[in-house]
């Protein structure tokens, strides 16, 4: 049997407190899963070491799209997306 198994990050306390307690269960258990990350979590170089450290170990990341149309706050300066 296959399952899938996925998680929406929608907000900064999930990427960087809740996803860690996930991923260790995950481990316990021999299991991955796919994370969609909402691109306004991310904010800093920190939370880009972090979903790195996340695709090292074997888990996938997603993008969890949001309504972005013509909407220019979200746009990240400075920020290194290349994790």
């Amino acid at each position: 049997m296959i399952v899938g198994l996925r998680h929406d990050v929608n907000e900064v306390y999930g990427l960087r407190w809740g996803l860690p307690k996930v991923i260790s269960v995950e481990k316990k258990y021999g299991i991955r899963s796919t994370f969609f990350v909402r691109i306004d979590v991310v904010r800093s170089d920190k939370d880009c070491v972090v979903l790195r450290r996340i695709v090292d170990g074997g888990w996938e990341i997603g993008l969890h799209l949001i309504n972005t149309i013509g909407d220019s706050s979200f746009l990240l300066v400075g920020v290194n997306w290349s994790f």
